[in-house]
């Protein structure tokens, strides 16, 4: 990342922080965590500056038990999830074919 860049991100933070400040105390940083972590039907991602922000699709419910409700609908956590498991299998997959070739010796048909 090039100085200008880091200057322009430090300076939107610094900018965020006196704004939170002027509404009437410190940032909560507890909220500020919170916000990121929880669990949500919409998509988010910024990068210097720039963000994309796409609502996931909401299912109707399968059933109901009693107080529980069955809700197979994509959130943020199961999204990321599915994109770490493809990740996964692409690693393995690779390594798989490096020990097959350079450890075990056999040549791809």
């Amino acid at each position: 990342m090039n100085l200008l860049a880091t200057r322009g991100v430090l300076r939107r933070g610094a900018a965020a922080v006196q704004e939170h400040a002027a509404e009437g105390g410190p940032p909560d940083l507890g909220e500020m965590l919170m916000h990121h972590l929880s669990d949500s039907n919409v998509i988010e991602f910024g990068f210097l500056g720039w963000s994309w922000e796409r609502e996931l699709p909401v299912w109707e419910p399968l059933f109901s038990l009693g107080p529980v409700t069955v809700d197979l609908s994509p959130t943020k956590h199961s999204v990321f999830m599915f994109l770490a498991a493809i990740l996964l299998l692409l690693v393995l997959c690779l390594a798989l074919l490096w020990i097959d070739e350079y450890v075990l010796g056999h040549q791809a048909a």
